[in-house]
């Protein structure tokens, strides 16, 4: 079998899109690959994808590995919600892919075609169409797992404004 890159759907209408992105700061858009594409993505993340779980560290993330026992995992769990009381934090699941647009570092990897569509031209074009912002260059990516018990508390992204990110509401 040939593998594919992800295909945008053709059935997208990015100016509804736009408009909602205009009116409330915000969108989704539902169905954005083909049903093909979208299938295989899931497969790759499902049965391909090994992931590891992070949670916030100070100003930073904390990346465990996979191999906790059901007791380290209920103390990190413990501490996590803990300080999720106290202000933002996280728990989850989580596969770095790109982090200023470079290629997934193993091109034989379905992760790879999945981050060269994230920073490809149509999909680009759609974010910027989409939210009105000629400043969108490249896309950052991570593929991110919930299991029971994870979370991310309520949030935006100006704090990483120190990235380079720029808020777009």
């Amino acid at each position: 079998m040939t593998e594919i890159d992800p295909v945008l759907n053709p059935a997208l209408q990015a100016q509804e899109f736009a408009d909602a992105f205009a009116r409330d700061g915000r969108v989704h858009i539902p169905a954005v690959l083909t049903l093909e594409s979208a299938s295989r993505v899931y497969r790759c993340l499902a049965q391909e994808t090994e992931f590891a779980t992070v949670t916030r560290d100070g100003d930073g993330y904390l990346r465990l590995g996979g191999d906790m026992t059901p007791q380290q995992e209920a103390e990190m769990m413990h501490t996590a919600y803990g300080a999720a009381r106290d202000g933002f934090h996280y728990l989850y699941d989580n596969h770095p892919m790109s982090h200023d647009g470079e290629p997934y570092p193993d091109p034989s990897h379905y992760l790879a075609a999945v981050t060269r569509f994230l920073n490809s031209k149509p999909v680009l074009d759609l974010a910027r169409r989409v939210t009105g912002s000629s400043a969108i260059h490249f896309a950052e990516a991570q593929a991110t797992r919930y299991r029971a018990g994870h979370f991310l508390n309520v949030h935006d992204d100006r704090r990483i404004e120190k990235k380079g990110w720029r808020p777009m509401c």
